[in-house]
Parts: structure tokens; sequence; C-alpha cells
């Protein structure tokens, strides 16, 4: 067999979230009355994103909504800063999560900072759903642990989140030829009990919503139903 290789657009957006281009923030009321955030990624300007995001929040609170989705599918991920701001909105606590790097002189892994989640404006208090699937990961798999591990929020999903949380910031290496390499160089953990957070299992949803081939080729959003359907007291 010959393959032959092209530039694939659609799974070039995706990678970086699907808004290389666009706004990676979008809302609206949806018909059964509930509030609807869209984030595509975190990879975008710190204040301007966050800018944008409490404008969501205010606009679908000052329009009386019963409760919000947050659609997180296919959010690869971006600036882990701007991630846990946005879920300060919603977190009911302050959360603190260890960062612990590999340290070539150690061969261990040496504690470098936090990654905290702070209480941000303007809070929202009422029920929460969040939308994953397995292209949920790195500060995406970061945003829906916090607001699961504090109960805040109900996960919804086909799939677990994409559970790749290494920090990739130290392991750049350029190779002969031209070719670059990235791994991951640090890891996320427990402060209290040093356990690896996330990493290779991802955040499992709370309502796991079956992937068949009906659903898989069904005009319907099936998981956008589910977490309606939740919010709701449907099910």
């Amino acid at each position: 067999a010959t393959l032959t290789r092209k530039a694939d657009v659609s799974a070039i957006l995706a990678a970086f979230g699907g808004s290389v281009f666009g706004d990676p923030i979008e809302w609206y009321v949806l018909p059964s009355g509930l509030g609807y955030i869209r984030v595509s990624s975190f990879s975008q300007e710190v204040s301007q994103a966050g800018e944008r995001f409490s404008e969501a929040l205010r606009e679908l609170t000052d329009a009386g909504v019963p409760g919000i989705v947050l659609d997180l599918r296919d959010n690869s991920g971006g600036l882990v800063e701007l991630a846990m701001d946005m879920a300060g909105h919603f977190a009911a606590n302050y959360e603190r999560l260890s960062e612990l790097y590999y340290a070539d002189r150690s061969g261990d892994f040496a504690h470098r900072g936090f990654i905290e989640v702070l209480l941000s404006e303007p809070a929202y208090d009422g029920p929460l759903a969040v939308l994953v699937n397995e292209m949920t990961g790195s500060a995406g798999d970061l945003f829906v642990y916090a607001l699961q591990h504090e109960g805040r929020a109900l996960i919804v999903g086909e799939t677990p989140s994409g559970g790749f949380t290494g920090e990739v910031g130290d392991g750049q290496y350029l190779l002969p030829g031209g070719l670059q390499m990235q791994i991951p160089t640090g890891r996320v953990t427990d402060p209290v009990s040093g356990a690896v957070l996330i990493e290779g299992t991802g955040v499992l949803p709370d309502v796991r919503v079956p992937r068949t081939w009906e659903s898989v080729v069904s005009p319907q959003d099936e998981v956008l139903q589910a977490a309606e359907a939740a919010l709701l007291g449907e099910q």
C-alpha cells in the first residue's frame, strides 16, 4: 500500500483546542433553559480570556438560568494559570496541588511550587455540569479535577478526561536533522499524600454516557443531553 501524507486542518485545530483562529469561549442559553459555556482552549492571553469568561457568567446568571453546562470536550489544555482562574469562579474553597519536577542531580522528583485555585469573581454557586472526552487534557484535566474533587460539579462524558497532565516545559529537546522532541518532566501530586494525580487515568465521569455506533452517527449530542437531564433532575 502507498500512504500519502497531507495536512489535516481539522486535526490540527483539534490538537490546539479548536481555537487557533477563533474565540475560545462561546455561550448561550440552551432550549432547556440551562446556560451553556464552551471553553475550547486555555491557550489564550490570560486577562482577555478571563474577562470573556466573566462576561459569559454574568450574562447567564443575569438571565436567571437554573444551572450551567461547561463544555470542555477537545480542550487539550494551555495555560494552567488561566484554567485555575476560571475554576475559581465555581470553587467553594481555596485548593492547592503540588508540582514536582525531575531533578537530574538527585535522580528523583523535587518540589518546585503549587498549582492554586483561588476564588474568583463573579462567583457562581448554582448547579454545574462539566462535559469531558479523551481530548480534555493537561490544564483541562486540572480544571475538571479541581471541580470534581471539591464536589462542585457533575462530570459527564463518554470517556474519562485525557489524563495527560505531565509538565513538558523543561522537557524540550532538539534532535539532529532539525527534529524536536518533548517529554514530561513534571507531575502534579496531592500535597498531603504525595499521590500522583490524573496522569494516565484522567478524571472519571460521574455520569458515563455509553458510546455506541448509534450515538456516533447520531446528529444528537447525547453527552449534552445527559448533562441537561442530570441538572434538571430527570435522572
